[in-house]
């Protein structure tokens, strides 16, 4: 070969070494995005997954909250029937009691 062929070919070699490089980082670079990708739909499937528990979690908390409602109401209707007899028997200790008052006011 003729200088000028060697170093066309050189040229040539050169700039072949230069785009197997290029690729080589490429396909570095395209691995680490597939990796991204992967790490991300792994993540979407743990926050889907986190969604569905804390869906799950939502309804038993509202649940328990309409359980909590039924029981206050008990309470309050049970509070509301202790407070009438309570009112009851205070009215049958006045009555009970006015005429032994009366009586021990007459004897002083």
């Amino acid at each position: 070969m003729e200088p000028n062929q060697n170093a066309v070919v050189d040229g040539f070699q050169y700039a072949n070494a230069r785009l197997v490089a290029e690729n080589e980082s490429l396909k570095k670079a395209n691995g680490q995005f597939g990796q991204r990708v992967v790490d991300m739909v792994l993540e979407k499937n743990d926050l889907k997954t986190e969604k569905g528990a804390l869906k799950t979690e939502d309804g038993a908390l509202k649940t328990e909250n309409e359980s909590l409602k039924a029981e206050i109401e008990t309470l309050n209707t049970e509070n509301a029937s202790l407070k009438t007899e309570d009112d009851g028997h205070e009215a049958c200790k006045r009555s009970f009691l006015r005429p032994i008052a009366s009586q021990w006011h007459e004897r002083r």
